[in-house]
């Protein structure tokens, strides 16, 4: 997992790199997550690097303008609990994989 912070608000988004010092993203044989944190509204997003594709910088709208295409993992917790073997390319369980969990994914059957 690779855990990457913003504070940068612009263009109604935050964006975080996907990639170390060197401006090459990074693949599934390097990590299997991105955990962003938007440090100002204090959300995470769990996204699985398949998820991600060839793309160097990932953009979060949690403030809901409509392009949050990775808005299905913000709290997405429970794709932790998930083996890479069955993860997809846009996984999003239809069944939460982790009951224990408090904090729930924005798409998760079991958020209250």
């Amino acid at each position: 997992m690779q855990v990457k912070c913003t504070e940068r608000y612009g263009d109604f988004r935050y964006q975080v790199k996907n990639g170390g010092n060197r401006d090459v993203p990074y693949t599934s044989s390097e990590i299997d997550f991105i955990a962003a944190h938007v440090v100002p509204l204090d959300l995470w997003y769990i996204v699985p690097i398949e998820a991600v594709g060839s793309r160097k910088g990932l953009r979060f709208y949690p403030n809901g303008s409509g392009k949050g295409l990775l808005e299905k993992y913000r709290e997405a917790w429970c794709l932790l609990d998930c083996p890479r073997r069955v993860r997809g390319r846009n996984d999003v369980p239809i069944l939460c994989r982790s009951r224990e969990m408090i904090a729930r994914c924005a798409l998760c059957p079991l958020r209250k």
